[in-house]
């Protein structure tokens, strides 16, 4: 073969496997000069992966023409020829995009990515490393490497792959997956820094680059698991000496997070001496790869809740070694009893800090305390802790001041243990003034680590068998399992039992060696998001009803401080709109209401539009359009201090007994049994609140009618409105709630027209037109219209948008007429007709609403006998002598209002 050019045209013209072979002899002699991109090494590999793999690179397998693989491997295991794989790659997926049920494409894309596995071998990037040492552009050709690698080039396409792949057939026993698995992927790229480093193939700064990129891809507990070993320990080393300031903090944070799950997740802290040991090991771990200038970092992550006790243990121990322990305690007294972090950080950060005071208070000596008793950062520290308002925090107060009191034997002793709580609450402290923890400093403390290393049982990949073996460990890993068969092993002499999960919870992968973590309940705002979009099977369940059951908790707690809650409730509040019991969840609804209620009352002007977004638009079902409804309304009597929300009540005053599950219940349910259902969704509730409203609306009215009925006379007596409050007061009527309302502050007055009664006003014509097709329309339709006249009633009488949102109320009622004779629309009706009336002076309702109340009053008249159902009959009783007293007064000024308007 004379040059490239005959090349391409010899390969142009091979028509049969045999005449295929000895031009690939040929090629790969020449795999120096298409290793790097040109214009002609392109040509020849493009002719290769559109053409010679897709027909000739089964029947090479299947011939076993090893000599014909090889010679295509090694021309193609170059920077120009995974470049150009990954490129055909990216167009056979959008073909196939284009046509899913093609097999043929979807043939040749899977004989790609087998063909990418085939070249992947252990030692892949020193092959490429050293293809490029002599070129020109070496730092480019590293660069485009690192992008295939770590810039997740490959691992995105091969997912890309995999996942389309997925959706239009089934995939079983594929080599290829194993490139398309984030975990099992960051463990080869692990594999390639070691041996690169082994090989001394590229530069320190390089590595340190090519191992953060490595981990930034989203798994660096396996990237760790590789080079935190006994026999890879010198790469961890090299590696935490030559970071970059700010990959070295991502290092620290990614080290500090694996030695927690690793090795301390499954010590018992009270088991002393393997505890101990561990910690000792730890902490000289953390001597080797941690550098004393990330003090404050390490500090920050303590605080902010990475690890645990033993992790603090393991960083004291640390500290110890490089002599910064007195400066890390007084910085962290200083913030300890800051009067600012006292009352706006989170109480688990200061929980923390309190531990790490303690724990650094053995390795204290006598002079040093006295001097830091006598410092004013302590004594202000102690005052603040003491004037909190929180016990919690008045006891960290007490039990820092009686632990360094403790160890001056001639100060005069300090004793809280008459103070309520504090005893139970010191013990714990107390025990952590009696560790004394020390770095290890012999040479056989990786034997103290609690769990088994990954040199002893699993060797790192070094051949094409390894690679096989951890191929299909994916496969069992990611594969379709209802069609693979788990062979038993019978033989387990040397094997170590497993130990049963302390949380109960049930391990659903085959693989004994994969942790079950227990999961934590959420702190931030930001987490509690992440637990309900859990898509992860083996999770979701438990983050889910751990979310669930901290919701309301959570969301409540940061309305206190900060910008988190403004942040995220918006995006909170969708997902809570549509999140439904998928999993079967106890106090599924329940505790979804907790939340969407405070979410309202917390973020009232956020939360309430899309609240009335939502029920108007959207794939929702009749239950979730009512919670958004009652939580708007429950938000609002809560606001106004009408009424205060109990967000523990417990499940057995609030749910059936003798139903479906919740998920069978709310498929098989109709109107007439899914009615037993509804103060799931708030509806009893706001009936209750809504006939207090209502008869403190019709109490006057009423008693006024009965009086004059005895009394026999025509007249009417004219009294204020102070007055007739005065006389229910007086009366015994619910007087000590009178009094409590009329000193709590209306927080919801200023908001309610803006925040929930404007935005759903304004979406109720469309609301009306999404309902007609549903056979709950009228119970949707009236639930609206009582939402909006108990936002309306909770703005009374502060708010000055009064007027408009009575209009608005009284417009909607008008537009609803055609189906006021079901009984719960007229009841809805009337409710917001009493409302309107009672809000609004006399003069106002007769100037501006005496059309619709005079049309009112004729409807009641014609069709008083055909309202069946007693509640609403009493109902439309009570609004007609309140309408008759009102016409009776004012019958003049109305009627002459209706000519008008005729005439006009």
């Amino acid at each position: 073969m004379d040059d490239d050019d005959s090349a391409i045209a010899r390969l142009k013209r091979v028509d049969s496997l045999d005449a295929l072979l000895p031009l690939l002899t040929e090629l790969r002699k020449l795999s120096a000069s298409l290793a790097l991109p040109s214009s002609e090494s392109m040509q020849i590999l493009s002719h290769l992966l559109s053409v010679t793999i897709p027909e000739y690179y089964e029947a090479l397998k299947e011939y076993r023409r090893e000599s014909g693989i090889k010679s295509l491997h090694e021309v193609m295991a170059s920077v120009a020829g995974l470049g150009a794989i990954v490129s055909v790659l990216a167009v056979r997926i959008a073909k196939v995009k284009q046509r899913p049920t093609d097999e043929v494409e979807q043939s040749t894309l899977r004989l790609l990515l087998l063909f990418l596995s085939d070249i992947m071998r252990p030692g892949i990037v020193c092959t490429l490393r050293a293809q490029i040492r002599e070129s020109t552009k070496e730092s480019l050709y590293w660069q485009e490497i690192s992008a295939l690698f770590v810039g997740s080039k490959i691992v995105a396409t091969v997912a890309e792959a995999f996942s389309v792949l997925r959706e239009n057939s089934r995939l079983i026993n594929e080599s290829w997956i194993w490139m398309a698995d984030g975990e099992r992927f960051t463990e080869f790229l692990a594999v390639e820094a070691v041996r690169l480093h082994e090989a001394n193939a590229v530069e320190m700064p390089r590595l340190a680059k090519f191992s953060s990129r490595a981990m930034a891809l989203g798994y660096p507990d396996h990237f760790l698991e590789i080079i935190i070993s006994r026999e890879n320990f010198q790469v961890a080393i090299d590696l935490s000496t030559t970071f970059h300031s700010v990959d070295l903090i991502a290092f620290t944070k990614h080290l500090l997070r694996h030695v927690q799950f690793r090795f301390l997740d499954r010590l018992d802290p009270d088991n002393d001496a393997n505890a101990a040991k561990c910690v000792a090991a730890i902490g000289m771990l953390l001597v080797q790869l941690t550098p004393p200038s990330q003090e404050n970092h390490v500090m920050k992550l303590l605080q902010g809740g990475v690890g645990g006790l033993l992790l603090q243990r393991a960083v004291v121990c640390w500290l110890l070694f490089h002599g910064l322990h007195e400066e890390v305690f007084e910085n962290t007294l200083r913030q300890w009893g800051d009067k600012v972090v006292i009352k706006n950080q989170q109480i688990t950060r200061q929980e923390a800090q309190t531990d790490i005071l303690f724990l650094i208070i053995p390795h204290l000596t006598l002079p040093y305390i006295k001097q830091i008793t006598q410092s004013t950062a302590f004594i202000e520290g102690i005052s603040n802790r003491l004037g909190a308002m929180s016990p919690k925090l008045r006891y960290m107060g007490m039990a820092l001041g009686m632990a360094l009191n403790a160890r001056d034997e001639n100060s005069p002793r300090l004793n809280f243990d008459e103070v309520e709580g504090f005893a139970s609450e010191y013990e714990r402290w107390r025990r952590l003034l009696e560790i004394n923890d020390a770095t290890a400093m012999d040479e056989n403390w990786w034997d103290d680590l609690s769990v088994p290393q990954v040199g002893t049982d699993r060797e790192i990949l070094t051949s094409e068998s390894d690679v096989q073996i951890s191929q299909e460990h994916s496969q069992r890993v990611t594969g379709d399992s209802d069609d693979e068969e788990i062979e038993d092993v019978e033989d387990t002499e040397g094997f170590m039992p497993y130990s049963l999960v302390d949380d109960g919870s049930e391990d659903s992968d085959d693989d004994p060696t994969l942790r079950n973590e227990k999961v934590r309940p959420p702190v931030y705002m930001i987490d509690l998001i992440a637990y309900f979009n859990e898509t992860d099977e083996s999770k979701g369940l438990q983050k889910h009803k751990i979310a669930l059951a901290h919701a309301a908790r959570i969301i409540l707690r940061k309305s206190g401080f900060g910008q988190e809650l403004a942040v995220t409730s918006k995006e909170l509040a969708q997902i809570m709109c549509g999140l439904r019991n998928n999993y079967g969840l106890d106090n599924f609804d329940q505790q979804k209401m907790n939340a969407m209620i405070a979410l309202c009352v917390t973020s009232p002007e956020t939360v309430g539009a899309v609240y009335a977004e939502n029920v108007s638009f959207g794939d929702y079902s009749l239950q979730e359009r009512l919670m958004m409804l009652s939580s708007i309304a429950l938000a609002s009597l809560h606001l106004s201090g009408k009424s205060t929300y109990n967000f523990d009540i417990s499940a057995e005053d609030l749910f059936p007994s003798k139903m479906l599950p919740a998920s069978a219940h709310s498929r098989f349910a109709t109107e007439k049994d899914f009615a037993q259902d509804w103060h799931k969704v708030g509806l009893g509730y706001i009936d209750r609140e809504l006939r207090t409203i209502k008869a403190g609306s019709l109490r006057a009215s009423v008693g006024n009618a009965i009086e004059r009925a005895d009394m026999g006379k025509s007249g009417e007596v004219f009294v204020s409105r102070k007055l007739l409050a005065e006389r229910e007061r007086q009366s015994g009527g619910g007087s000590s709630s009178s009094v409590v309302r009329a000193i709590q502050k209306n927080s919801v007055a200023p908001i309610a027209g803006s925040a929930f009664f404007f935005p759903l006003s304004m979406r109720w014509k469309y609301f009306t037109s999404s309902i007609t097709r549903n056979s709950f329309g009228e119970m949707l339709v009236a639930h609206y219209i009582k939402t909006m006249a108990i936002v309306l009633n909770c703005s009374y009488p502060s708010a000055t948008d009064i007027f408009d949102m009575s209009a608005e109320l009284m417009a909607i009622v008008s537009t609803v007429r055609r189906d006021v004779g079901e009984p719960t629309v007229l009841e809805a009706v009337l409710t917001a007709v009493l409302v309107v009336m009672d809000v609004n002076e006399e003069r106002v309702l007769v100037d501006a609403f005496s059309k619709h109340l005079l049309e009112l009053k004729d409807y009641l008249d014609v069709s008083w006998e055909r309202i069946g159902e007693e509640d609403v009959r009493n109902l439309a009783a009570g609004v007609l002598v309140k309408i008759s007293e009102l016409v009776s007064k004012w019958q003049r000024r109305m009627m002459g209002d209706i000519i008008e308007m005729g005439g006009a």
